[in-house]
């Protein structure tokens, strides 16, 4: 743990990756499911090749985790630029309700089209990329999630 400007910081077990074997990472697991599912929107965070950081605000797709997340986007957004240049990112859910944070860090790879393996997507797909893929300029970005941080 750590404590920043009187607020907590503490690194959640790699729950994300690994089987829920202890108590302690099934409630960890479960705290950061309760909050992709509450929050509709998400800040996800890129760099764009001059090093230059970025935060974008964007809808989650599906707001089940499973240890990916899906996000809505638009195939002439500069955000898709950001990921294609580095894929590595941070996604930041709040709480309101709890006052906690929790960040989110991961690697992205982009889809845009009704084609759902470009950019090497594979599936399963999102609940809900029938209907938006059809849409002019529908583009989706998902991010695997490595580590996370709670912030309380």
């Amino acid at each position: 743990m750590t404590n920043i400007h009187g607020r907590t910081r503490r690194l959640l077990d790699p729950f994300v990756v690994a089987p829920h074997s202890d108590a302690a990472s099934r409630k960890q697991a479960a705290e950061v499911r309760r909050i992709v599912r509450r929050s509709r929107v998400a800040l996800l965070s890129t760099q764009d090749v001059a090093g230059t950081l970025h935060a974008w605000p964007l809808e989650a797709f599906d707001r089940t985790f499973d240890g990916e997340l899906w996000f809505k986007s638009s195939e002439s957004s500069a955000v898709l630029d950001d990921v294609l240049v580095c894929p590595d990112v941070q996604v930041t859910y709040l709480d309101e309700d709890s006052k906690r944070a929790i960040v989110l860090d991961g690697v992205a790879t982009a889809s845009w089209g009704a084609d759902f393996t470009t950019v090497g997507l594979q599936s399963p797909r999102p609940k809900g990329w029938a209907t938006w893929s059809k849409r002019p300029g529908a583009a989706v970005i998902r991010v695997k999630v490595l580590s996370a941080h709670a912030w309380e």
